[in-house]
């Protein structure tokens, strides 16, 4: 713009500046992380969404005297209010990722993180989590959405264990074999196999100071497999050909108070997301 300086780009912080990239044309890159207070970034919620807004200022040459202001232009993304939205924001840290794939298709990224209640719309951040022993923990897992339709959501095991080692012999079984891994009343798989989310409940992580949580999960074609888990005891075949199971491992979570075990609610959700921008 004619008039103006283009080094001068910056955010409402102004010690978040333009980067000038320079090709064929040059222009000016401004990078931010949809975060509240971060570079002056304000965050508005209303019932269905976030906003982030913020505002890109760029300032006239020192020595220009055709009387141009500054100019001023108002920015925003928006991210809907849900497990999915908040696992696959950028700003998130405390959170596992990894990436599943079927039948040689398309990857599918996968992320986990731990919220603080039930409506699935604030994480835990790291490096570290505590909680008290009666703390009720909720734990998310996304599939990012590539548009298959034919494509739906099983988890194979999760457990608990004191180390980041997936492979550490003195764990503690949640699910198994698809189905729950303790006579317990308390743990109620709600989803697993039958649509693209998975939930289960459980009250007990076993006596843990510390934990990280493994949940070993794949992709199932409902159109060549038959992709619900029958945990009722009578025989019926489960197939999953082509499945390719990927360990997610989120941690470390630390038990505080109380007898040095963690006892609390789990829910774990694999749901794929939607994001709005």
């Amino acid at each position: 713009m004619m008039g103006y300086d283009s080094s001068s780009l910056h955010l409402r912080d102004d010690s978040c500046r333009g980067v000038i990239e320079r090709t064929d044309r040059s222009y000016v890159t401004l990078t931010t992380t949809p975060a509240n207070g971060h570079c002056g970034t304000y965050r508005m919620v209303n019932q269905t969404h976030w906003t982030y807004t913020n505002v890109v200022y760029l300032s006239p040459q020192s020595n220009s005297t055709s009387g141009v202001l500054e100019y001023a232009v108002n920015v925003s993304c928006s991210y809907v209010i849900n497990i999915e939205g908040v696992l696959w924001l950028p700003a998130q840290t405390f959170i596992s990722e990894g990436n599943l794939t079927i039948e040689g298709s398309s990857i599918y990224p996968v992320r986990m993180g731990f919220f603080k209640d039930s409506s699935y719309t604030d994480l835990y951040e790291g490096p570290e989590v505590w909680i008290t022993h009666d703390t009720s923990l909720f734990v998310g897992i996304s599939v990012q959405n590539n548009g298959d339709n034919q494509v739906l959501l099983v988890m194979k095991r999760c457990y608990t264990t004191m180390t980041s080692e997936s492979g550490e012999s003195s764990s503690y079984d949640i699910i198994k074999d698809y189905c729950p891994a303790v006579n317990d009343s308390s743990l109620s798989v709600m989803e697993n196999g039958g649509s693209r989310q998975i939930r289960f409940q459980l009250q007990t992580f076993g006596n843990f100071n510390n934990m990280y949580l493994h949940c070993e999960v794949h992709l199932c074609n409902k159109t060549t497999n038959y992709c619900l888990p029958n945990c009722s005891g009578t025989n019926q075949t489960f197939t999953t050909e082509g499945a390719q199971t990927e360990s997610i491992t989120l941690g470390p979570l630390y038990s505080t108070g109380g007898s040095g075990s963690l006892h609390h609610i789990v829910n774990v959700d694999l749901i794929l997301p939607d994001i709005v921008t």
